[in-house]
């Protein structure tokens, strides 16, 4: 807390890797000040440079190639796009590409514990909103099958103790958080309410040196 000396870190470097549809060159540098309005003085306080990659195949394959699990990913990407111009609906697209990727011998670790993760990853996008509303109509429709009122009431009920569980687990990291600081705060006072007193003493013993000196 009281050190004068620097610390050096590591130095940053920022990379996106783009494997999107669109044309995109093999490199490119984006940088955070090109979003800045321009200053009077033309100086750029603060900047950040992000290197971009396109990683499709056909570019920057020694890049991506360094990678087993980069490689891997994208190959499942590029059979699953060509499935799906061949005709194939997205989600049997994917599905195809999963199990070429299997046969192989791509990925084949990771997409047997998660193939039907992987499969919901690429032909939705996750929102919690809507996961809530899906969850809540799969809880309310498991009470219905169950028995009308008492099902629902159940689904309800079960629904809401999720819900509290969550929020709970929130709050509590929350006032945590709110102690952390709060301790920190009291260590650092009582750190600042020492140094007071011992400069005080200090002062008082240059005093009282000056009196003898006298």
């Amino acid at each position: 807390m009281y050190s004068e000396r620097r610390i050096i870190v590591p130095t940053p470097e920022f990379y996106v890797l783009y494997n999107g549809t669109k044309a995109f060159p093999e490199k490119l540098e984006y940088r955070l000040s090109d979003s800045f309005a321009q200053s009077a003085d033309g100086e750029v306080a603060l900047e950040l440079k992000v290197a971009v990659y396109n990683v499709n195949r056909g570019h920057n394959e020694d890049t991506v190639k360094r990678s087993e699990n980069l490689d891997g990913y994208i190959t499942l990407i590029t059979k699953a796009r060509e499935y799906e111009q061949s005709g194939m609906k997205k989600s049997n697209a994917v599905g195809m590409a999963i199990k070429y990727c299997v046969k192989a011998g791509v990925l084949v670790d990771y997409l047997n514990r998660h193939a039907s993760e992987v499969l919901n990853m690429l032909i939705q996008e996750w929102k919690i909103e809507d996961a809530k509303a899906v969850w809540q109509k799969e809880a309310e429709a498991r009470g219905e099958a169950r028995g009308v009122a008492r099902g629902k009431a159940r689904a309800n009920r079960k629904w809401k103790a999720v819900v509290a569980k969550k929020d709970a687990a929130l709050t509590k990291k929350d006032v945590l958080i709110t102690e952390m600081k709060a301790e920190k705060e009291t260590e650092l006072a009582e750190k600042e309410t020492e140094l007071a007193e011992k400069d005080a003493l200090i002062v008082e013993l240059l005093a009282k040196l000056k009196e003898k000196e006298k």
